[in-house]
């Protein structure tokens, strides 16, 4: 009879290891399945970042070379060699060569790094987009008005 009170002990010991086995097992799941859950957010967030990194560096590119093109274009060249003499408010020759020295910002190219990292580059790029949209419109006003009071 002792031995079948220490069979009926190592059973239970058996059962309550089995019972703890399986409690452990289904926590390592679940813990997986979280770090999973987790990871899959880190790199759908990084993606994302980088997505929109590269659509700002795409539209400052564009209005850069917008920018580029005037500054190079027939009408800024005419307009440059107005004598400030000739023109009856030679503030506006001034102001186009005012224009014409400012040093636009750069456009770096989006790297992956952190998420945030991408999030700063991407506002120096819309920044930089803004730069060049707002100097883009007032190359042109200066243009206009140097060959308008010139000719």
């Amino acid at each position: 009879m002792h031995t079948d009170r220490q069979n009926i002990q190592n059973i239970e010991k058996q059962g309550s290891i089995k019972a703890k086995t399986a409690k452990a097992f289904a926590l390592l799941l679940i813990l997986g399945v979280f770090v999973s859950v987790g990871s899959l957010w880190v790199a759908y967030r990084k993606s994302t970042a980088l997505r929109r990194c590269n659509e700002a560096y795409a539209r400052a590119e564009r209005v850069k070379k917008a920018y580029s093109k005037k500054l190079h274009g027939e009408k800024l060249l005419s307009a440059e060699q107005v004598p400030t003499g000739q023109v009856t408010d030679p503030q506006t020759v001034t102001k186009l060569a005012e224009q014409i020295l400012l040093k636009p910002p750069a456009i770096p190219a989006c790297e992956a790094g952190s998420v945030n990292a991408l999030k700063e580059q991407s506002a120096r790029l819309e920044d930089s987009a803004k730069w060049f949209t707002s100097h883009n419109k007032a190359l042109d006003s200066a243009v206009v008005k140097a060959l308008t009071k010139y000719y």
